[in-house]
Parts: C-alpha cells; sequence; structure tokens
C-alpha cells in the first residue's frame, strides 16, 4: 500500500506542530540567556545542546511517524512550525520575559537601597569625624600615621592582569 496524499499532508501538519514546539523549546534558552547574560561560549554550547536535543526529537518524531522514513515534507513542517512560533509567539515571550525580567530586577535594586540606606546615612555621619581623626594622625606623628599611609599606598597598587603575566617566559 502506498502512501496517501492525505497520509502526507497529516504528516506535514504534525511536523509543523513539532515545529512550533521546538520554537517553544528554543524560547527557554532565550530566556536563560536573557536572564544570566551568557557569554559567547555559554550560548554556543547552549545551542549546541538545543539542536542535539532537536535531532533526536526529530529522529523520534520520523520514526514514530513515518516508520523512520527522512523525508522533504517533514523538513519542510518543522521549519514553518518552528517559523511560525518564533516570528509571532517567540517575538511576544521574549518581549514580556523582558519585562518580567527587568521589573525583577528593579525590585531588587530597590530593597538593596532600603536595606542599605541606614548604612549610608552612617556613613555620610561618620565621614567627616573619621577624615578630622585621620588628619589628627598625620599631624601629630602618631605611629599609626606611618602605617595608616602604607596601608594606604598598597591599597592604590593594583594587581596585573592574569594574563599578562608570564613566569617561565625565556628571554
Amino acid at each position: 500500500m502506498g502512501i496517501t496524499n492525505n497520509g502526507q499532508l497529516q504528516e506535514l501538519f504534525l511536523a509543523g506542530g513539532l515545529g512550533f514546539l521546538l520554537g517553544a523549546f528554543y524560547d527557554v534558552f532565550r530566556v536563560i540567556r536573557l536572564m544570566m547574560r551568557s557569554s559567547a561560549k555559554v550560548i554556543f554550547f547552549q545551542d549546541l545542546l538545543f539542536f542535539a536535543l532537536s535531532s533526536v526529537i526529530t529522529f523520534l518524531f520520523a520514526l514514530a511517524v513515518t516508520g523512520g522514513e527522512l523525508r522533504f515534507y517533514l523538513f519542510l513542517g518543522l521549519v514553518t512550525g518552528f517559523s511560525a512560533y518564533y516570528f509571532t509567539v517567540g517575538r511576544a515571550v521574549v518581549r514580556c520575559a523582558k519585562g518580567v525580567i527587568s521589573a525583577i530586577l528593579w525590585l531588587w535594586n530597590a530593597l538593596w537601597k532600603a536595606l542599605l540606606f541606614p548604612f549610608r546615612l552612617l556613613w555620610k555621619v561618620l565621614k567627616r569625624p573619621f577624615a578630622a581623626l585621620g588628619r589628627l594622625i598625620r599631624k601629630w606623628g602618631h605611629p599609626l600615621a606611618g602605617f595608616l599611609k602604607k596601608k594606604r599606598e598598597n591599597l592604590k597598587k593594583v594587581l596585573q592582569r592574569p594574563l599578562s603575566l608570564l613566569y617561565n617566559q625565556k628571554e
């Protein structure tokens, strides 16, 4: 018994639905990228993971629907369904995710500002007396003056970047 047009059309629509679901699956990775601000290496491995999982899912789908035969219209349905999701619902999902993430970050920053406000206020109050005390110590030549001066100078020294240090370089 051959393949009917009705069966092919049904398989095409099923592949479109799977493509739509794969688009939703890809949005999971996009939202994670928005939350974590991933580097290029992390994005590469996320994409690699997505494509590996998508290929396994596509193979299992083809195995279940067509008995393992790969047909052009299956891939056409996958691409069409993925594109339909990506350019319609996917854009709305990413836009909403950006809004939710920015609202959460705003609330987080507001919470920290509220928690740190008493300490900032205390610092503003105590900053001038401590500065005056430091001037007096330096003026009197107290033994602590030299110690504090060395500590201040050490704080100004910046460590070299790790990539610029070569301990085993031959000249």
